[in-house]
């Protein structure tokens, strides 16, 4: 949009300052508001003269405040977090103004601005990814403190008091504090499966994905809750990239041939899992008419996987089938719309 004026806002929980740069006079504005104050931040918009854009760098404050300006009339640009850099004088004003300024000069790449139901969506499914890695360190903490006390890995319940009295009195305190650590993380994670299972079953885009070989519930609403809309993935690559499954990432920083050289999101982590109980249970990689024949990307994957049975080992063939696996479901998706 070639509004007249330019609007960078620093947003923080305690405040939230703005800087607006006309482009037609070079006059600067500038405002202070508190961080929940954003009928105030309207009004000081609304008042500016000429039409104005504004933008803010993603973060813990959401996308409530772009969604509420743009209801408004208000064109609002969400840019990815450190836009701004590193090794620079950093104030809350002066980053607001190099906002402004980059916008001016349209150097700045929107991120998605999801509606309030996938930003909620997607906040239980980054919660339940969280809590999976913490149980996870839970669990490897809990067997290291077995082994170095001579604890078996399994205690029948009548023989658990007689075991444990053998701990002094800090270990004893040690080892019930992992255990209820260890408790209260599967006890939250059994509450969000059965969320997740529950919105799959009501949501039919969701439930088709549980079609595709290794996906179950979990992995299907993680997918769809992490994507938001499928539709702003042009290629099966693209979205494989986004997870962090490509071997080759295609972005500006060029090619690098290193499997895993990016971090997996949390569907990609999940795409992984699929692929490794695909292995485990000793199936294979079931397309059942769901991929898409005219899609070189897959047909590709799909080649990869039959050389790694006989190149390369586990990781490597697992790594292959999760993004098989993630291609289809982006092709699956794209058929559904």
């Amino acid at each position: 949009m070639n509004a007249r004026i330019k609007v960078g806002l620093d947003v923080h929980l305690r405040n939230i300052v703005a800087r607006a740069i006309d482009a037609d006079t070079g006059e600067i504005f500038a405002s202070v508001f508190d961080g929940s104050d954003f009928a105030g931040l309207l009004a000081w918009l609304e008042a500016l003269p000429g039409q104005r854009e504004a933008v803010y760098e993603a973060g813990y404050c959401g996308f409530a405040l772009a969604r509420l300006l743009i209801s408004h009339g208000i064109p609002c640009m969400v840019t990815q977090g450190r836009t701004l850099g590193l090794g620079r004088a950093k104030t809350d004003a002066l980053d607001a103004e190099a906002l402004a300024t980059l916008l001016l000069c349209k150097r700045l790449q929107p991120v998605y601005i999801p509606t309030e139901k996938q930003e909620a969506q997607r906040e239980a499914a980054r919660q339940r990814y969280a809590l999976a890695q913490q149980r996870t360190v839970v669990k490897k903490r809990l067997s290291a403190f077995s082994h170095r006390h001579g604890l078996p890995r399994t205690m029948a319940p009548d023989a658990r008091a007689r075991i444990l009295g053998s701990l002094s009195s800090d270990d004893r305190i040690s080892f019930d504090s992992l255990t209820a650590q260890l408790e209260s993380a599967e006890c939250e994670l059994a509450h969000l499966d059965q969320f997740m299972g529950r919105e799959v079953e009501r949501n039919s885009d969701m439930s088709a994905l549980t079609q595709l070989s290794g996906i179950g519930s979990v992995t299907a609403f993680t997918t769809a809750a992490e994507a938001m809309d499928f539709k702003r993935f042009d290629t099966a690559r693209d979205y494989v990239s986004f997870l962090g499954l490509v071997p080759i990432p295609h972005d500006s920083g060029g090619k690098i041939v290193q499997l895993g050289n990016r971090k997996r999101t949390p569907s990609g982590a999940c795409f992984y899992s699929a692929a490794t109980t695909v292995m485990r249970t000793g199936g294979s990689f079931q397309t059942d008419g769901l991929a898409d024949p005219e899609n070189s990307a897959i047909r590709e994957c799909l080649a990869s996987l039959d050389r790694s049975s006989r190149q390369h080992g586990k990781t490597h063939r697992a790594a292959i089938m999760a993004r098989c696996i993630a291609e289809q479901a982006w092709a699956l998706a794209h058929r559904l719309d």
